[in-house]
């Protein structure tokens, strides 16, 4: 529970009840979710839980495997311009949906394990942002900077 609990302050501090909704806690959203029904979350700010990736040729937030068994990867768009702007005010973050929805991912995801460099290729993360269609009907999420990616320490 430990390792949470950072994860969790920062998130209570980071989301507001303006980009989220009234008072209720912000549930964070699995990738195979947003995947599995791209049209419903398109234009919707989330919080995106998964895999984060962190390659030369772009970022992205994914699974290993859905409903449909297939791999899953939204790509992250930074743009300060036109993503949704940081909340002021403060929400809690729904711990136990974090924590049951990030089991659901450990169960067919794994993180990257590389002979060279650092494990940070790869993390577990919560991303805030708007999803949008991409053209070829798949999903993405626009982010506003780096910092709204919040990497999850969790206990393995």
């Amino acid at each position: 529970m430990g390792r949470f609990t950072g994860v969790i302050l920062s998130l209570t501090c980071l989301f507001s009840t303006a980009a989220l909704g009234a008072t209720e806690t912000a549930q964070p959203v699995r990738v195979c979710e947003v995947a599995g029904k791209p049209s419903a979350f398109s234009g919707k700010t989330v919080l995106l839980l998964g895999r984060f990736s962190y390659r030369s040729d772009g970022r992205w937030v994914g699974e290993d495997r859905c409903e449909d068994q297939k791999p899953v990867t939204l790509k992250v768009v930074f743009d300060e311009k036109n993503a949704p702007e940081p909340p002021g005010a403060v929400v809690a973050a729904d711990e136990t949906a974090m924590r049951v929805k990030l089991k659901q991912v450990q169960q067919h995801t794994s993180l990257g394990r590389f002979r060279f460099g650092s494990s940070d290729y790869d993390r577990w993360a919560i991303v805030f942002g708007r999803v949008e269609s991409t053209a070829d009907g798949k999903a993405q999420i626009v982010c506003r900077s780096q910092s709204l990616v919040i990497f999850i320490a969790a206990d393995e």
